[in-house]
C-alpha cells in the first residue's frame, strides 16, 4: 500500500499542528491510498489540474495514527467520537414548504439533514488522542450513513500533526 498527496505544483511539507474546528471532516494534510483520490477525481472530473504532481507520503509513527480498516471500525469510531447535534438544526421554512420539498425529492430533506448531524464527529477530541486518521478500504455503505464520512470519497487519510509524516519529492504525473 502506498500513500500519495496530489497537488497542482510541487509542495514542501511544513511542520504544523492543524487546529480542529466544527467541520464534518478533519482539518489537516490529506493523502490517498494507492491513487484512489486520483481515480475518484478522474471519474468525477473533479479538479484534474490538482493531479499534476504526486508526492509519496510516509507515516513515521503509525502508533499515533488511528486506522479504520472496515465498516465495523467506522461504526465504533462514530459511536466513540460522534455527538448528536441534530437538536441544534432549526427549520426555517414553514411546514407547507417542507412538505412540497419532500414530495418533490421523494424524502424529507430536513430529517435527512438532522440525521446527518446525529453523529457529528468532535475532531478536537480525536486530535487529543491521535495525530491523524486513515480509512482503508473505503466503505461506500458508510458514506450514506454518516455525514462526517460522506465527503471522504476514497480510501485515504488526514494528518493534523505533520511531524509524524515525511513527504517525498514531487513526481510529475503523466
Amino acid at each position: 500500500m502506498a500513500y500519495y498527496h496530489w497537488a497542482s505544483e510541487p509542495i514542501t511539507l511544513r511542520r504544523m499542528d492543524y487546529p480542529q474546528g466544527g467541520h464534518p471532516k478533519p482539518n489537516g494534510f490529506w493523502f490517498d491510498v494507492d491513487e484512489s483520490w486520483k481515480r475518484w477525481c478522474n471519474a468525477t472530473r473533479f479538479r484534474p489540474e490538482a493531479l499534476r504532481y504526486r508526492h509519496t507520503v510516509t507515516i513515521l509513527d503509525a502508533s499515533r495514527v488511528l486506522f479504520l480498516r472496515n465498516a465495523r471500525d467506522i461504526d465504533m469510531f462514530t459511536r466513540r467520537y460522534g455527538r448528536d447535534l441534530s437538536a441544534n438544526i432549526e427549520l426555517l421554512q414553514d411546514t407547507e414548504d417542507t412538505g412540497t420539498l419532500a414530495r418533490r425529492y421523494g424524502h424529507d430533506l430536513f430529517r435527512d439533514l438532522q440525521r446527518g448531524f446525529s453523529n457529528y464527529i468532535m475532531w478536537a477530541q480525536v486530535a487529543e488522542r491521535h495525530s491523524g486518521i486513515v480509512v482503508d478500504p473505503y466503505s461506500r455503505a458508510r458514506s450514506r450513513t454518516y455525514l462526517w464520512y460522506y465527503g471522504w470519497n476514497c480510501a485515504g487519510g488526514c494528518i493534523w500533526d505533520t511531524g509524524i509524516i515525511s513527504l517525498g519529492p514531487a513526481r510529475a504525473d503523466v
